[in-house]
């Protein structure tokens, strides 16, 4: 692996200062000793987010602020490491970032977002972290995209691959609409099922798809579903975080 002496670790955020501490400064601190960096930066992309937070004390830079940062602290090797699953609008925020800024480093990498290169070790991990219980299927909602269906597709190929039929991705934003999603979970002939939040962290998405008469849990049960809910996003999994992180083999 190159030696970097720069890094900042990206992500959408959490409007809760406790999950952002619980869930995305470990993930961050495992990044950096990963990559052995002197100077580590944890930036929040969504602005709304970072107003949220320092609001409640917790003050946190954007992309361009933390790399402004870096520069500033004599930064020459710069890694950038988003805790993003999948490619979608913050993906490209990003990347026009990492353009912007590349030519002021005299190296710079930007690594990908989860799933479009690693959706067979994911599937892996989740097949571990998940395990199959006798009657009872498993229910991981995920964020998704119009741009990102696809890649949550081929993560539910490889597990159906790994013998998981119990295990079904859903989408809060993807091809099929809540409805049509609660149905197909119904249609695997399961009683009971446990959902379980494929984010970083289960906030504000997770109480809606719990708490709301529209949500996720509401549609399941009105298809004669008993459901379980699990409030630890991803981000609570030492395995999954590892996913994000890079290692030799990518830099090859």
């Amino acid at each position: 692996m190159p030696v970097f002496d720069g890094l900042l670790t990206v992500c959408f955020g959490t409007a809760d200062p406790a999950q952002m501490k619980e869930a995305f400064f470990p993930a961050h601190q495992l990044a950096r000793e990963r990559t052995g960096a002197e100077t580590g930066v944890l930036a929040v992309s969504s602005g709304f987010l970072r107003r949220r937070l320092a609001g409640k004390g917790l003050s946190l830079p954007s992309p361009e602020e933390a790399l402004e940062s870096l520069l500033a602290n004599g930064a020459r090797n710069v890694l950038v490491q988003p805790l993003l699953f999948a490619s979608g609008e913050e993906w490209e925020a990003l990347q026009a970032i990492c353009r912007q800024a590349s030519c002021h480093f005299p190296g710079f990498t930007c690594m990908p977002p989860l799933l479009p290169g690693r959706a067979e070790e994911c599937a892996r991990v989740l097949d571990s972290l998940f395990p199959r219980r006798k009657e009872e299927g498993w229910v991981l909602l995920g964020h998704g995209s119009r741009e990102s269906w696809g890649e949550y597709a081929l993560l539910q190929n490889k597990l159906w691959e790994q013998g998981r039929e119990d295990l079904r991705v859903l989408l809060l934003h993807g091809k099929e609409t809540p409805k049509e999603a609660a149905a197909s979970v119904a249609a695997m002939g399961y009683k009971k099922v446990s959902l379980a939040f494929l984010m970083f962290c289960a906030g504000h998405h997770a109480r809606e798809a719990v708490g709301e008469k529209e949500g996720i849990k509401s549609l399941l049960e009105a298809e004669g579903l008993s459901v379980s809910v699990q409030f630890q996003g991803m981000g609570h999994f030492p395995a999954f975080v590892s996913l994000f992180l890079p290692g030799g083999s990518d830099f090859l």
